[in-house]
This record gives structure tokens, sequence and C-alpha cells, in this order.
């Protein structure tokens, strides 16, 4: 279980970016990076501006760690590509303790 979390990953956290005319805009900052295992999930198709796009879905299984919640409002980075959090779930193994978290690529 351990052995099979060689898949790098970082989370974003939103932050608030100034911009011309004293406004704002939302941006991102790396948050923590980290190995986890990542299991393909199967994709979905999208229709945006008349074309058809796949998304695609991960789990993501991490490790609990002191001192980080991961939220629906992060991004995750990985290979390059980012990912929205759709869910989040706690799951209890009898030694140790891991986040489940399914990602939606972002289009």
């Amino acid at each position: 279980m351990i052995g099979d979390m060689r898949a790098k990953i970082t989370f974003q956290t939103p932050t608030s970016v100034p911009v011309g005319g004293a406004g704002y805009e939302t941006g991102y900052a790396d948050a923590l990076t980290t190995l986890c295992e990542a299991k393909s999930l199967s994709s979905s198709r999208d229709l945006a501006a008349h074309q058809t796009t796949l998304k695609n879905g991960y789990r993501f299984k991490l490790r609990y760690r002191e001192g980080f919640t991961p939220s629906k409002d992060m991004l995750i980075i990985y290979k390059g590509s980012q990912f929205t959090i759709n869910s989040i779930e706690p799951d209890k193994d009898d030694r140790e303790k891991f986040w489940m978290i399914i990602g939606i690529e972002k289009g």
C-alpha cells in the first residue's frame, strides 16, 4: 500500500492577487507537495464552446499529514495538469490513516 505511493502531487490554495485598478483576482499558491497513489478513473465528456472535450478523473490516496487538511477550494497539480477536488473522504486503515480524494481535470 505505502509502496504504491509513487506519484508526486502538489496542492495549491486560492489567494487574492492584486490587479490594476485596485481590483483582485483569484490566484493559486503551492501549499504542499507530497507522494500519493494515483489511479485513473473513467473519463467524461464535456461540451464547451461547441467542442467536446474529455476530462480525466483520478483517485488520489495520500497519508494524513499533521497540520494539513485538503479542501474543495484547492487545486491539485499532477503530471502538469490541474485538477479540481470533487470529493474528500477519510479512509482509516488498521495501522495507517489516509485521505481518498477524487480530482477532475480542469478543461
